[in-house]
């Protein structure tokens, strides 16, 4: 996790990771923006945060499995 002075700050960091995954999908409904990538798996822009979550890649279900992990710690953001 990222946590930054202002949005912006983290809103830039977030666009980067973004342009870097060239295999990314966008996601709806976690965060103020979020995607998944089969490279890099998920990314959660959320206020000040940024959030990572990544799972081992033999996970089966992989991107349900970071999706509901981001879920849990995103309730315990400040």
């Amino acid at each position: 996790m990222i946590g930054r002075d202002t949005t912006d700050e983290a809103r830039g960091i977030y666009d980067e990771l973004y342009k870097g995954a060239a295999d990314n999908d966008a996601i709806t409904g976690l965060g103020d923006a979020a995607y998944w990538s089969k490279t890099f798996d998920l990314e959660v822009l959320v206020g000040r945060y940024v959030v990572g979550v990544y799972v081992d890649h033999l996970v089966a279900d992989r991107e349900n499995v970071e999706k509901a992990i981001a879920t849990k710690v995103l309730a315990r953001l400040p």
